[in-house]
């Protein structure tokens, strides 16, 4: 079984994997609002993207001229993390460079992730530093996945972007981007939760206009969910899986026929020697 540490603050409780620090239980009370992992739709609660957000074109990308393998969403996922600090309602993990990170990713840097509890409210907290001594691009996101229907919430789904905004989703062919862009499924803000809604695509990316928040339920009952740094979002959801999932990212699938280059791919960042940047993620579980 994965190790985990659990959190508590008063009727909140969480618990988050070792590998990956993916927060794997967000529970308010009794009820556990995040999707439980199940591997027929998708066996993970809400990984942690980096170096890469989505897909690159052959699992390649290209750093000066030589190429890596990159599978989808980066490794980070898939890598163990040290457990910094913990207390009853917070933890700091820490991943940081390798041999075996450096065969896929040929910079040094270090993430922090960290989680804290509060009444009614989970707060998450990433940094990304360049420890090394050359520019390193990167992308990052957050990936949870929230349970649909939300526990005793009744009635249709839907999401609502806190800005009331229309934003036209990107066009995409096989998982990339075309650099088009679609008619927006959004009315004044309000996306209904239906299996024609993410159809023939799971996925419905926004490279901008998403703003910073957004609230996810029925009626006055659901979750508040906001993000900091991160410009665009993509809501996710296969043909009749029991979740939806929140997705702020900063870096988006690669662009067909821009190549391979990983410092070109749509919305990445980079980084200088020494420099970091910050990204953050809260869910707000008061109106349920």
């Amino acid at each position: 079984m994965t190790e985990r540490i659990r959190l508590e603050n008063g009727s909140v409780t969480a618990e988050i994997a070792v590998m990956g620090a993916e927060l794997r239980s967000l529970k308010h009370g009794p009820c556990e609002v995040l999707w439980q992992a199940d591997p027929k739709f998708w066996g993970q609660s809400s990984p942690l993207l980096f170096p890469i957000c989505g897909r690159a074109i052959d699992n390649r990308v290209s750093v000066d001229g030589v190429d890596y393998l990159m599978t989808i969403h980066g490794f980070a996922m898939e890598s163990r993390f040290t457990l910094v600090d913990t207390t009853p309602d917070s933890c700091i993990f820490r991943l940081e460079a390798d041999e075996t990170s450096r065969r896929l990713y040929p910079f040094a840097f270090r993430l922090e992730q960290s989680y804290r509890l509060e009444a009614d409210r989970l707060d998450c907290r990433t940094r990304v530093e360049n420890t090394g001594t050359r520019l390193m691009p990167f992308s990052f996101g957050y990936h949870p996945g929230f349970a649909l229907p939300l526990p005793g919430v009744t009635g249709a789904h839907e999401v609502r972007l806190l800005n009331g905004a229309t934003p036209a989703p990107a066009e995409q062919r096989e998982n990339f981007l075309t650099g088009g862009q679609i008619p927006s499924p959004f009315d004044a803000g309000r996306l209904a939760i239906r299996d024609e809604t993410f159809f023939p695509s799971s996925s419905i990316i926004l490279a901008e206009g998403a703003g910073d928040g957004l609230f996810y339920g029925s009626g006055n009952r659901g979750l508040v969910i906001r993000w900091q740094g991160l410009e665009n979002l993509v809501l996710w959801r296969p043909q009749q899986a029991g979740f939806l999932c929140v997705e702020p990212w900063q870096g988006l699938p690669g662009l067909i026929g821009a190549g391979p280059e990983l410092a070109a791919r749509p919305y990445s960042l980079t980084l200088a020697p020494g420099e970091a940047r910050e990204f953050g993620l809260s869910v707000d579980m008061a109106a349920l």
